[in-house]
C-alpha cells in the first residue's frame, strides 16, 4: 500500500514538472515571437520613416531648385525688361532731342555780314532791315524782343573785345548789372526802368556781331530763359556778301 502511494506521488510530481516545463516553453516561444514581431514592426516603421524623410528631403530639394530656377528666370526677365526699358528711354530721348531741336528752334542767317543766330520757332522773325545788317524777332505773347545786327570793325578805330566792352558800358543809360569778356565774346546787362537789356557781341578782326534781348520785368521768366539759349548761338559764317 505504501509502495503504491509513493509511486503515484512520483508520477504526479513528474507530470507536474513536465506540465510546468511545457508551459514555460510555450511562454518563452510566445515571448520570442512577440519580440521578433515587435522588432520587425520597429524596423519597418524606421524604414518607412527614413524613406519618408528622404522623400521630404528630395521634395524640399526640388522645391529649392524650382524656386532658384524661378528666381533666376525672374531676375533674368527683370534684367532684360530693365535693359529694354533703358534702351527705349534712350531711343526716345534721342528722338525727342532731335525733334525738339528741329521743331522748337529756327535760324536767322544774315548774308551781308555773314552770321547767324538761332531763336525759338514760336516767336516771329520780322523783315530784314533796309541796311541788311540784321532784323528784329519778337514774341507776340510777351514783351520779349530779340534784335540782331552786324557792323564792320573799323580799320582805323579797330575795336578789341575789351575796348568794345568799354564803349558798350559808356553808351548804356544805366550802370551794368553784369559785364564780361570771354575770348571774342563781350557780355553786358543792365536794367532801364522796367526793361531789362542783355547783350552779347562777337568781336572779330573784320566785324562786330551782336544780339540783344530786351524784356519787361513782368516777363522776367521768359526773358531770362532766352538769355541762356539764344546769345550762345550767335556765330560768324564764311561768305559775307558785304565785302
Amino acid at each position: 500500500m505504501n509502495h503504491r502511494t509513493t509511486a503515484s506521488t512520483v508520477i504526479i510530481t513528474v507530470l507536474i514538472a513536465a506540465i510546468v516545463l511545457v508551459a514555460l516553453g510555450i511562454a518563452g516561444f510566445v515571448a520570442w515571437g512577440t519580440g521578433v514581431f515587435d522588432n520587425h514592426q520597429d524596423a519597418s516603421a524606421s524604414a518607412t520613416t527614413t524613406k519618408t524623410s528622404r522623400t521630404d528631403s528630395n521634395t524640399s530639394k526640388r522645391s529649392r531648385t524650382d524656386s532658384k530656377k524661378q528666381s533666376d528666370k525672374s531676375t533674368t526677365k527683370e534684367s532684360t525688361d530693365a535693359k529694354d526699358s533703358a534702351t527705349n528711354q534712350s531711343d526716345n530721348a534721342t528722338g525727342n532731342s532731335s525733334n525738339n531741336a528741329s521743331a522748337t528752334m529756327s535760324t536767322y542767317a544774315n548774308a551781308f555780314f555773314g552770321y547767324s543766330v538761332d531763336y525759338p520757332s514760336n516767336i516771329i522773325e520780322g523783315p530784314e532791315s533796309d541796311s541788311s545788317d540784321g532784323c528784329t524777332i519778337y514774341d507776340p505773347n510777351s514783351s520779349v524782343v530779340i534784335t540782331v545786327w552786324g557792323a564792320w570793325n573799323d580799320v582805323v578805330a579797330h575795336s578789341t573785345p575789351q575796348s568794345e566792352l568799354e564803349s558798350m558800358r559808356a553808351n548804356a543809360p544805366m550802370s551794368p548789372s553784369y559785364e564780361s569778356v570771354a575770348g571774342q565774346s563781350v557780355y553786358l546787362s543792365y536794367q532801364d526802368g522796367d526793361t531789362i537789356h542783355y547783350i552779347r557781341e562777337l568781336v572779330t578782326d573784320d566785324k562786330i556781331l551782336a544780339v540783344e534781348i530786351t524784356y519787361s520785368t513782368s516777363d522776367r521768366a521768359a526773358g531770362d530763359a532766352l538769355t541762356s539759349t539764344v546769345p550762345p548761338t550767335l556765330h560768324s559764317v564764311d561768305g559775307a556778301n558785304g565785302r
